[in-house]
């Protein structure tokens, strides 16, 4: 990551991540790849869709609220390298 850190808008908490090319690009990992595992830990997956009286559900997964409410926790988050490797979040910026 090249930046992580906790902003405020409006009163809402946000989270910016910047992970830095060369240092996710040392594990074989893209940005893209990084961005999509923080997309499924803090903001959640959809993992299917139920339809409930013409509304559709979207169940979510996604951490624990902890993970998403704590840097250190986030910054723990493991992205999985082509090698079969788990990375820390924190190695990739």
């Amino acid at each position: 990551m090249a930046d992580l850190g906790i902003f405020r808008s409006l009163g809402q908490p946000a989270i910016r991540i910047t992970p830095s090319r060369t240092a996710a690009g040392r594990y074989g990992l893209n940005t893209g790849d990084v961005a999509a595992v923080i997309q499924a830990a803090i903001g959640g997956l959809a993992i299917t869709q139920v339809l409930r009286r013409r509304k559709a559900l979207r169940p979510d997964r996604a951490l624990g609220r902890a993970y998403r409410r704590d840097l250190r926790a986030i910054r723990a988050i493991l992205v999985a390298a082509p090698d079969g490797a788990q990375v820390p979040l924190w190695a990739t910026g």
